[in-house]
């Protein structure tokens, strides 16, 4: 009996991403990884042209502001804040190529629907860039387990999936992010030895689909160069992140763009618009 781990990258042919939908053999493995690993890259998931296109806007956006000017927006009322040394969450307008293509992928939202339902909320859109001579994050999950009380958490079905695409190849110098597999399934009291740790370069058109529960850490910006990585959130339709945004929008778009969305797309985005309404009333009601 073969009892080796699944494999992590799932290569994802030109042919695949034309009909937005993976080959039995590669869901398979992908789903496999998942569950056994709590992580899976589908290499490939994003065209290059359009991971270039994303990139410009970004640049477009933020490609202008050196560390100090990051900084001191974050000081101030705006979309950005910072997340530990040199790095950032930016809650990004979906305008240009942050739009349908990006959080709407077909291949990406047919791989979901069975890890988080049909009826999955996009719970966030950020981007994440890291400046040259940023720490090595803590490390973290995205979630607490559920019902800790009663040490269940590790063995429920996935609830929330944090999809990063780099908008650059990121090498070991730029900063991947390091990973624990299998960690989704470790109750919170118990850490994996760092030196389990994975760390795996990402390349532009990959898709890290990390679940919620995984533990993970950004790893430090050696270079000389800013590398922003896009990160999109997908969870069960009861399930509300009340701790990575409170008080702001988990996303930017404009209501008539909203509007204009084909009916069976405007619910994935329902959840972002009440969440800012949300996160503020727990503040409020908090002692």
């Amino acid at each position: 009996m073969n009892t080796a781990a699944p494999k992590y990258i799932v290569e994802v042919s030109p042919e695949e991403r034309a009909i937005g939908q993976l080959s039995q053999a590669n869901a398979n493995q992908a789903y496999s990884a998942m569950n056994l690993q709590g992580f899976v890259i589908l290499r490939g998931c994003f065209s290059p042209a359009h991971v270039a296109d994303m990139y410009a806007e970004y640049q477009a956006q933020y490609g202008a502001l050196d560390l100090s000017a990051m900084q001191e927006l974050s000081r101030k009322p705006s979309p950005v804040i910072e997340v530990g040394k040199g790095r950032f969450e930016i809650v990004m307008k979906l305008t240009g190529a942050f739009d349908t293509r990006a959080y709407a992928n077909d291949l990406l939202l047919r791989f979901l629907i069975p890890l988080v339902g049909r009826d999955m909320r996009l719970s966030g859109v950020s981007a994440v860039p890291s400046y040259p001579g940023a720490d090595q994050q803590r490390t973290h999950r995205d979630s607490a387990q559920l019902f800790p009380d009663y040490q269940v958490g590790p063995t429920l079905p996935t609830y929330a999936v944090n999809v990063s695409v780099p908008l650059i190849d990121v090498d070991a110098a730029t900063g991947p992010t390091g990973i624990w597999p299998g960690s989704h399934r470790l109750t919170d009291d118990k850490k994996p030895p760092a030196d389990q740790m994975l760390t795996v370069p990402f390349l532009r058109g990959d898709a890290i689909l990390i679940d919620y529960r995984t533990l993970h850490a950004g790893l430090p910006n050696v270079s000389q160069t800013v590398r922003p990585i896009l990160y999109m959130v997908y969870a069960r339709n009861w399930f509300f992140d009340d701790a990575n945004h409170p008080q702001r929008s988990p996303l930017d778009m404009p209501l008539e763009t909203f509007q204009a969305l084909p009916d069976n797309l405007k619910p994935l985005l329902m959840r972002a618009y009440s969440q800012i309404m949300r996160a503020q009333m727990l503040t409020r009601a908090r002692p």
